[in-house]
């Protein structure tokens, strides 16, 4: 925002009438411009909004340019019929400022019931549901995904924490004692769905995960826990059998605009476009393989490959069904295989492919009409921490792993 405000001030300062910068200005394209922007401020936003509603992912270019002249087009009418009879000296709408307070207080009392009643009745659900019980169904599918999650803490061993404080520390040790060496798990929020798995695992009783959402080796929050981890592990070598650490790999890649990856690298992409091969963010990767080697100096450590993301939006499923060929997008599968492939040559610690250990296949590990297996477009629901439980026991590959 610094450079347009920075540009706007010096305008104001300094683009007097004589200068060419004024001149171009006040050119009529320029001033009409200028005249219908507040118009054009207001149209564009439903106008957009509404647009992504209707295509779910990002809608085409020809679309948005189509919007983009349509918002021209109606803040010119709002400006021409709505804000010029108001501002109108002679013969205006509102012709008393009794008249306007009294009309702006109508309209403000009239937004605020309105608002209230869709508070009150969360946007009318009951009268969509009622309109809508083919997408009801769907929805009941969806939300059942996102609001179901695995226990985080049984009360006993089996617990998820973001910082080992003493509190903590004493606990781990009383379950050391009472299990003997335990599991634990370390990284990002896909960590989280990694600590579910193995603590479904009825034959895993002690297993704690150091995890939180977006701490990933390099990152700056203070609160994430890997200074806590290493620091308990230092003075307890002996309280975990094995430590196993997992990241989102999207964020080991590297977008098509040259800037580091993120969780959207896929996700903003049309569904039925192809993705393209994303370079790897090796520096990233570098640094990691750093922070891991270090730590495995202290505690058998496994790096779990990344999953595949298959960012399937749950807006699709409401709008289209869940039987109306649900898929990831082209290419996504061949980014992930590409990844772990490489991980798994330049991890210095023993390296896991999940997607091996699960054998994820795409559209069939999406899930379906009795239920979904990710809560979202990287993480895995309920059901998905229980079905891949089912499929292998994570843990005992790791330990697998570190032997000779």
């Amino acid at each position: 925002m610094l450079i347009p405000v920075t540009g706007t001030v010096l305008i104001l300062l300094f683009a007097q009438p004589e200068t060419r910068t004024a001149r171009i200005l006040a050119l009529p394209v320029f001033v009409g411009i200028g005249l219908v922007s507040y118009s054009a401020y207001l149209w564009h936003q439903p106008l957009f909004a509404f647009a992504r509603h209707a295509f779910v992912a990002e809608p085409p270019a020809p679309v948005m340019a189509g919007l983009i002249l349509m918002t021209f087009a109606l803040a010119w009418a709002t400006w021409a019929f709505v804000e010029q009879p108001f501002r109108r000296r002679t013969n205006p709408v509102l012709p008393r400022r009794r008249s306007l307070f009294l009309c702006a207080g109508l309209v403000g009392c009239l937004l605020f019931a309105i608002g209230a009643a869709c508070k009150s009745t969360d946007g009318f659900r009951d009268l969509w549901l009622r309109a809508w019980p083919d997408r009801a169904a769907i929805l009941q599918v969806v939300e059942t995904a996102q609001t179901v999650m695995p226990v985080q803490d049984d009360g006993a061993c089996r617990f998820n924490i973001e910082v080992a404080d003493a509190t903590v520390a004493d606990r781990i040790r009383a379950c050391h004692d009472r299990h003997g060496p335990g599991v634990a798990i370390l990284g990002d929020s896909h960590a989280i769905d990694l600590f579910g798995i193995v603590a479904a695992n009825p034959d895993r009783p002690f297993v704690i995960g150091f995890t939180k959402p977006s701490c990933r080796p390099g990152t700056t929050d203070r609160e994430c826990p890997y200074a806590s981890f290493e620091a308990f592990v230092t003075a307890n070598p002996q309280a975990f059998a094995i430590v196993l650490f997992e990241m989102s790999g999207a964020y080991l890649m590297t977008g098509e605009d040259g800037l580091p990856g993120v969780q959207t690298v896929i996700e903003r992409m049309p569904l039925d476009a192809r993705v393209p091969d994303y370079p790897l963010a090796l520096d990233k990767i570098a640094h990691a393989s750093r922070a891991l080697s270090d730590l495995a100096r202290k505690v058998p450590l496994v790096w779990v490959g990344p999953r595949i993301e298959p960012q399937v939006q749950l807006e699709w499923l409401v709008t289209r069904g869940c039987r109306a060929g649900l898929a990831i997008r082209a290419g996504t599968e061949a980014n992930y295989q590409r990844l772990d492939a490489h991980l798994a040559t330049a991890s210095p610690v023993p390296y896991l492919s999940q997607n091996a250990l699960f054998r994820l296949e795409f559209p069939r590990d999406l899930g379906g009409c009795d239920g979904l297996l990710w809560k979202d477009g990287d993480h895995f629901s309920a059901l998905g921490v229980a079905e891949m439980a089912r499929r292998a026991d994570i843990a005992a590959a790791a330990l697998q792993a570190i032997r000779p």
